[in-house]
Order: structure tokens, then C-alpha cells, then sequence
């Protein structure tokens, strides 16, 4: 009995040394952007197909009904690896399960970008370019911030949920009173709710504050960390076309 008990001391003691160690940490961060990575080229290209073909944007904008299918798929997904272990951890069906996301969420943001290719046909590119080179701009800026900063983000999870919160209710009231001015305040505010939320969540990845993810959560922080980058994105988009979008 005290030789089993050893054994799983011994156990738990090396897992949590490996947690620790330096260049496990580094691998695990190289993984994480790696399939980053992958989330985000597909989605740009999702989103070239929709500038290149007008046929395959309007297609996107005459089925509202696949929008909010893929949708409520992508949020079945997100809650699925979020608070599940059993799936974010099990391979293969964790990389299957985030793929089918990120197909998803390429689709919303595809469309999105259509809506501007096609309701403002004079600059609509041009506003697609401008809030992807600044959401590349914000998101080296906030992760470099994170790498480097000796704050730590991780103690303000409380914060971002009342400031989520708050958003919410101005969210209510932008719907209620359709009011340009709170609906401009409202999408600069959860740009800047993802904005710290990037930070958060890099933090989580590196490992050097007070709350880390863990080096099998590989999954999670992938999600979370492409999550934040576009809703940056598509929160910058909208308050570009509300401000410079000319419709002919």
C-alpha cells in the first residue's frame, strides 16, 4: 500500500516538474501558434475566396439560414473543448472538433467581409485590408506586451467578466434604441474587451504568472487566443464601415 502511494506521489511530483520545465513550456507555445497558424490562413483564405468571387459573397448573404446553422455548430464546438477535458485532450477528435470550428467561424467572418465587398462596393475591400493590417498591428503589439510586461493579466479575470457584463447591457441598449452613437461605442468597447483578452490568454500560454493553461490544454489556448484575434478583427470592421463605408 505505501509502495502505491510513493509510486503516485512520485508520479504527480515528475508531472508537475515537467509543467515547470523551461523547454516543455517552449514546445508547448510553438504548438499552440502552429495551429494558430493553420486557423488563421484558412480563414483568410475563406475571406480572398469572398473578395475574388461576387457569386460565392452574394451566395453568403442570400443564406442568412447557414450563418446562424454554422453558428450555433461553432458554439456547440467551443463549449465542447472549453469544458470538456475528455475532448480537448483525446486525439484525434480534439484537431477534428477544432476543425470544425475554425471552418465555422471562417464562415462568419467570410461573411462579414462580404457584407462590406457587397453593401459598400466603393471601399469595401479597402476597409477589409485596413482592419486586418490593424488587427496584425494590435495582435504583435498586445502578445509582445504579454511576453514582456511584468504585470500579470491572469489575477484580472474578474475585471474582463464585469467589463464582458457591462457590454452586454450596452449591447441591450444599442438594440433597444438602434442608436449609432451607443452602437459605435459599444463594438470600440468589445475591441478593446478582446484586446485584453489577447493579453490574458497569452499569458495563460506562457506559463509565468500566477495562472497558467496547462501544457495538454494545447487545444484550448489555441481556440482562445484565434477567438480573441477575430472578434478583434470583425469589431475593427464594423466600426470602420460605420464610419468610412460609402455605398454607391
Amino acid at each position: 500500500m505505501y509502495q502505491e502511494n510513493l509510486s503516485t506521489f512520485e508520479i504527480e511530483r515528475d508531472y508537475k516538474t515537467l509543467l515547470n520545465d523551461e523547454n516543455v513550456r517552449i514546445q508547448f507555445i510553438r504548438k499552440v501558434y502552429l495551429i494558430l497558424s493553420f486557423q488563421l490562413v484558412f480563414t483568410t483564405i475563406f475571406c480572398a475566396f469572398s473578395y475574388l468571387s461576387t457569386g460565392f459573397a452574394i451566395y453568403q448573404l442570400q443564406n442568412n439560414w447557414l450563418f446562424y446553422l454554422l453558428f450555433i455548430i461553432g458554439l456547440i464546438c467551443e463549449i465542447s473543448i472549453v469544458c470538456c477535458k475528455k475532448v480537448s485532450r483525446k486525439v484525434p477528435n480534439n484537431y477534428i472538433i477544432l476543425g470544425i470550428f475554425t471552418f465555422c467561424e471562417s464562415w462568419i467572418v467570410s461573411y462579414s467581409c462580404s457584407i462590406a465587398y457587397v453593401i459598400y462596393p466603393e471601399n469595401g475591400g479597402q476597409l477589409v485590408l485596413i482592419a486586418a493590417v490593424l488587427t496584425l498591428a494590435i495582435t504583435i503589439s498586445l502578445t509582445l506586451y504579454a511576453f514582456t510586461t511584468k504585470s500579470d493579466i491572469t489575477m484580472a479575470g474578474g475585471s474582463l467578466f464585469i467589463f464582458s457584463a457591462v457590454l452586454m447591457v450596452l449591447g441591450l441598449f444599442c438594440f433597444i434604441f438602434n442608436s449609432k452613437i451607443i452602437y459605435m461605442i459599444y463594438v470600440a468597447g468589445l475591441a478593446i474587451l478582446y484586446g485584453f483578452y489577447l493579453i490574458y490568454d497569452t499569458q495563460l500560454l506562457i506559463g509565468n504568472k500566477e495562472y497558467s493553461y496547462s501544457i495538454d490544454d494545447y487545444i484550448v489556448a489555441a481556440l482562445q487566443i484565434y477567438i480573441d484575434i477575430i472578434m478583434l478583427f470583425l469589431q475593427l470592421l464594423s466600426l470602420l464601415m460605420e464610419l468610412f463605408g460609402k455605398k454607391e
